[in-house]
Parts: structure tokens; sequence; C-alpha cells
């Protein structure tokens, strides 16, 4: 069915998986998913469940891409939160893509190619404080255990060289082609990011001219539909969030029919060329109102695609469908509860988050709460309003999460404090000089 490739399959050095590395270029229909950030072994305040629940996406997208049948994955980054990573964490990764691959040879007699760059959270320079050799990460690790394939450049050779087609000995380039597909990708990029992208506009080669070093077929004088996965933001699509121009980068429209991105947590697209899906799973609590999941893109040669979809004029030859798919993450709410001044001990504080929860549950989300009433075990971020009861302190704080996590059989309930301090205790008021005390009273 396919022309394929070759490589290592995990610890095994005499076993063998097959890549479709080039489908026919009559090919009418080749379809990929394109995922990122997704920050294994992110510890959310140490909850082992939560830390699972980065794991659950993974699997979720390999079982979307098996379902879909794809020709292969884009991973834009930030696969990994950090390089201190638990041995657990890694083994499970790895236990995943191995049956992931086993399904595939099973199911499909061939492999669905995971194609990955590093984002910057692949390649932190300090671990505890110590700097870290660059040039090594875990996702390093991924590929030369033949489980994806990475690709980047040789920032000291490329401006000269560019992009150099991906070598299955030396397991080393920055593209690859996959029917008339080519995928262009490097790894984060920090310093120099203008000259950098001036570079990679020269050597990426015109979607209609095949007489370039990155064509891996030069008998075949179709044209190509090219994808550059990178890590970075724009600015503007994230509010407070630094990122990079707009301005430097829309040349690449000319060479470029899909720019997928990683890095920027909350997704956007922009006219129908740049795709940046987000995280696949919310890493903070001020994510849990992002939309996420993942992007399935089929491919379509002479526009040969259903009437409803966004068609670019400069895909030239080509129509994509972009559809974005979501994952089924942990539900998270929020409620806000406004403390009144009578609260004396924990027990009474207690007792009045129990009840406020159920009112407010029954009132925004139409049914009751009781035990094991909230699906799945969701998250709960309660938001304290009002007066700051006296007692307290972190360690009632931390009695009263453990109890209502009991109560309501959620996975974790977070308080955010904000109390007013309009109120101040009689003995502290009487012991302000009257002057004062009239300019307070005025004041109110």
């Amino acid at each position: 069915m396919f022309n394929c490739a070759t490589f290592p399959f995990g610890f095994n050095n005499n076993a063998r998986k097959r890549y479709p590395m080039q489908l026919s270029p009559t090919s009418p229909r080749i379809s990929f998913l394109h995922a990122s950030d997704l920050h294994l072994g992110t510890s959310q305040y140490g909850n082992p469940t939560l830390s699972q629940d980065y794991v659950s996406a993974l699997q979720q997208i390999l079982q979307i891409a098996l379902d879909k049948k794809v020709n292969f994955i884009l991973l834009g980054g930030d696969f990994f939160t950090s390089r201190d990573l638990l041995p657990s964490i890694f083994d499970k990764t790895v236990q995943i893509l191995q049956n992931f691959h086993n399904e595939c040879q099973t199911t499909f007699q061939n492999q669905i190619p995971i194609i990955a760059i590093e984002g910057n959270h692949d390649i932190r320079r300090y671990s505890h404080g110590k700097r870290l050799e660059q040039k090594f990460s875990w996702l390093k690790v991924l590929h030369n255990l033949g489980l994806l394939i990475l690709l980047d450049i040789d920032l000291e050779r490329f401006p000269k060289e560019g992009f150099r087609p991906y070598d299955e000995k030396t397991k080393t380039g920055s593209v690859l082609q996959i029917g008339n597909v080519k995928i262009f990708g490097t790894s984060f990029i920090k310093h120099d990011f203008p000259e950098f992208i001036q570079h990679c506009y020269h050597h990426l080669p015109d979607p209609g001219n095949q007489d370039d070093p990155t064509n891996l077929d030069h008998t075949d004088k179709s044209r190509t539909f090219n994808i550059f996965l990178q890590h970075f933001g724009i600015a503007g699509q994230m509010k407070n969030v630094p990122g990079k121009a707009y301005e430097l980068i829309k040349n690449l429209r000319r060479k470029v029919h899909y720019l997928g991105l990683g890095h920027y947590h909350k997704g956007f697209e922009i006219e129908n060329w740049i795709f940046n899906l987000g995280s696949a799973e919310a890493v903070s609590a001020m994510e849990t109102t992002f939309r996420r999941g993942i992007f399935h893109c089929e491919i379509n040669q002479n526009n040969q695609i259903n009437q409803r979809s966004q068609n670019s004029p400069k895909d030239r030859g080509f129509s994509k469908k972009i559809t974005r798919i979501p994952l089924e993450n942990r539900k998270y709410y929020w409620i806000s509860i406004q403390l009144p001044m009578n609260l004396r001990d924990a027990d009474a504080i207690y007792t009045f988050l129990r009840e406020s929860i159920e009112k407010q549950w029954r009132t925004n989300f139409g049914r009751e709460v009781r035990k094991s009433a909230l699906i799945e075990n969701p998250r709960l971020f309660l938001v304290l309003r009002g007066n700051k009861p006296r007692k307290f302190s972190t360690h009632i704080q931390k009695q009263l999460q453990e109890r209502l996590v009991k109560e309501f059989s959620v996975c974790e309930i977070r308080f955010y404090l904000k109390f007013t301090e309009a109120y101040q205790s009689l003995d502290k008021f009487l012991s302000v000089p009257i002057k004062y005390q009239k300019q307070q009273i005025s004041s109110l």
C-alpha cells in the first residue's frame, strides 16, 4: 500500500517498524493530527490524580489518530513540562508510545509516524539550579528509541545549508516528506528570531517548485503542501503575554500552507494558515476557561473537498479542511462565596461553605450536589469574598479543603481569597485617636 522506510523500534534493535514516508504522489487525500503542549510530568500541587490527566490527553490523541486513520501526527513542542521528570512518567510515556505503534502495526500493517519539535519546556537550560547541556532532552531520548521523529536544524550551519532532508540512518534533519506533503520543523528559537525567520523564508521552497534540495523524490514534479512546525506565540493573541509580531512572519504565507504552532496555551487561528490549538490540558487554574483540543487536517489536491470548508487562495492547488476535536478534559467549576462576619471557628466555616456549594450548584448548574454527585471528580475553585474569619490559618484552610473534598467526592478544592478589609475589630478601632476615627468613618 505504501512505499515505506524502516526505523528502529523501542529498545530492541532487531525489531523494525515501517513508516509511510512516501505516499503516492497522486494520493487524493492526506490527513494528520496537530497537537501541542502536552506538558507531561506536570505536578499540579502534588496531586498524582491531576498529573495523570496529561497522560490521559496523550492517550486520547493517539486513539483519535487510530480512529481517523491519519497519515501522521504533529507535535508542536512542550511534550514534557521539564527535564526534571519522574522515571515513572517517562516509563509510562514509553509504554503508551510502544503500544500505539504495536496497534498501528496490527491494525494497518503500517505505522503512523509521530513528528515532533522541541519547545522551550523540553529544553530548559536549568534544572535544580544547574545549567544543563542544551543538546539533551527527554524528547531526544524518545527520538533515539525510535518512538517519534524529531526535526531540528544545526543553528551554526543553517544560514548556509538551509533545511536538510531527514536521514533515516543518522536520524537527523529538519524536513520530512510524506507524499506531496513536506513537513519543516525546528526546535524553540529564543534568540535572533527576526534573522531566523528571514533565513527560513529564504530556504523554504516554493510549493510549486520541486527542483530544490528538500525534494526527496526528484522524479516527482507535482506541487507540495508545505507545513512549518514551530514553537512560538503571536503578539496580541493572549492578553499580557509577549509574542512575536505578525509582521515578522506574514511573508511566510507565500511558501507555507500550514504554520503549525505550539507555545500559547490558548488556541487561535489566523487567516486559515496559522493554527495554534492551545495546551491539551489546563496547566493552571487561569487556563480552565480556554477552549482546547487538537486539530484534524484533511489535505486534498485539485480542490476535491467539502464545499463548506474554508479555502485559501494562497493554497495553490490544495484545499484543506480543519476540524477542531475536543479532548475529554477534567471539569473545572468556579464558585464565588461571600463569607459573613459571624464565622467563629473552623466548623462554622465548613458548614457555611458546604451549604453555599450545594445551593450554588443547584442554582448555577442545575443539579443537587451530594456525595459522588459531581461528574468525573472535577476540580472545584472557591473564590472566597467578604470578611476574612479570624481563625483562618493555612492549616485550617487545608483541613477545610480536605473535608470538602471528601464531602463532595471532587478531585481537588482550592481557595482563592478575595477578602475585603472594610471592617476592623472594635478593640482595634477604639485604640485609634478620636480625630482619626472620624476620618475613617467619613471614608466608609
